[in-house]
């Protein structure tokens, strides 16, 4: 019997690309509203200093992501996938 092509979904593809949106969202709504209501009530120059600052503070996270990105490459070219 031949199955249907919609029961052989990657999931795990799936749950990449989902979580990848939400964080991107997240980052958008943070920048964009926070950033926005910031240099409403505070002026410009608070504006780019939280600018600033989220970058900084997005530095440590960044590195983290990679860190594991890296150790899940070495991993999959060592076993051979």
């Amino acid at each position: 019997m031949s199955r249907d092509p919609r029961s052989q979904r990657d999931l795990r593809k799936y749950a990449r690309a989902t979580q990848i949106r939400l964080i991107l969202g997240v980052l958008v709504i943070l920048i964009v509203v926070g950033n926005g209501l910031i240099w409403v009530i505070f002026g410009s120059d608070a504006a780019r200093m939280a600018l600033l600052c989220m970058g900084v503070g997005l530095v440590p996270a960044l590195l983290i992501i990679v860190s594991l990105g890296l150790i899940a490459w070495i991993l999959r070219r060592a076993r051979g996938d």
